[in-house]
């Protein structure tokens, strides 16, 4: 997050809302997994986070965003 909190500025230096994104998306994958290792995260357990996010009722688009930051994340 320290990284995401420096990268992620607009052209006047001031932070935009991805940080913000990224601590929510982390959330739920945190509230799903709270402690397992990097290396048993896959596929299926992606697919189990993005039902936890359907679960809590958020827009398809939305759901996407944060997939999409999960998986940039491992990359």
């Amino acid at each position: 997050m320290n990284f995401a909190d420096k990268y992620y500025l607009d052209s006047h230096g001031e932070p935009t809302r991805e940080p913000e994104s990224i601590r929510y998306a982390l959330g739920v994958l945190l509230e799903r997994f709270p402690s397992m290792p990097v290396e048993e995260f896959g596929s299926l357990r992606l697919k189990e986070v993005r039902e936890a996010m359907i679960d809590k009722n958020l827009c398809r688009n939305l759901i996407n965003k944060h997939t999409g930051r999960i998986k940039r994340m491992f990359k």
